[in-house]
């Protein structure tokens, strides 16, 4: 897991980390990983494309189903994502 963490791929080691693990410690790994929206890793091409459609709750609502992360945190990422045009 940590290889895709190091490779960018923050969202796809959460996934994994749920999977075997179970939800309370991939939320754990996703708060660790997301603290700082500016620095987290691009988020999954189907969350980006709901962004980008102005459809930001739904795209809230998909990265929490991706990855259990807690509302708050995917809020923060989705709206960090809309709100820097360089992306």
């Amino acid at each position: 897991m940590q290889d895709l963490f190091d490779r960018g791929q923050a969202v796809e080691a959460i996934v994994l980390i749920r999977r075997s693990l179970g939800a309370p410690l991939a939320r754990k790994a996703a708060r660790e990983r997301f603290a700082d929206p500016g620095a987290s890793a691009p988020l999954p091409a189907e969350v980006r494309k709901l962004a980008d459609e102005g459809k930001k709750l739904d795209a809230i609502r998909r990265l929490c189903d991706l990855t259990h992360m807690d509302l708050p945190i995917a809020q923060r990422l989705v709206e960090h994502y809309v709100a820097h045009p360089s992306r």
